[in-house]
């Protein structure tokens, strides 16, 4: 199944809220996973997945902000999902020059403070289905 970013479902917008909260409080990671993808993508027409990129993100923040950066860009237009290799989704840049202008716009943001205290907790470890 692919999902519809521009027109979420209840379960959508549950996921969009935590997804604007993992934004907002890892910025950093998640603008550094969306312009290394986009550089990647660029380079590889044929498409690449969200993997290729998350094992340069600390193992703690990894997953979520992979997403978190994927979600983003397809929902800005920047990447189209084009199928699957597994569980993992397939993407390829919907517009080169778009994709480059946005990250002409976007550069990298300073280094954040990734210290326990400075990071807080976003969610409650009840938030999770196991």
């Amino acid at each position: 199944m692919i999902t519809d970013y521009a027109n979420p479902s209840e379960e959508g917008t549950r996921r969009d809220d935590a997804l604007a909260l993992l934004t907002a409080n890892r910025a950093h990671w998640i603008r550094f996973a969306q312009r290394e993808f986009l550089a990647c993508l660029l380079g590889e027409p044929a498409g690449a997945t969200a993997d290729r990129v998350s094992h340069e993100l600390p193992l703690a923040i990894r997953k979520s902000c992979t997403g978190a950066a994927v979600c983003a860009l397809a929902t800005a237009g920047l990447i189209v999902p084009t199928g699957c290799a597994g569980r993992a989704r397939i993407w390829r840049i919907a517009d080169p020059a778009a994709a480059r202008r946005w990250a002409a716009d976007h550069p990298p943001l300073p280094d954040p403070d990734d210290t326990p205290a400075a990071q807080g907790v976003l969610f409650s470890v009840h938030d999770y289905a196991y």
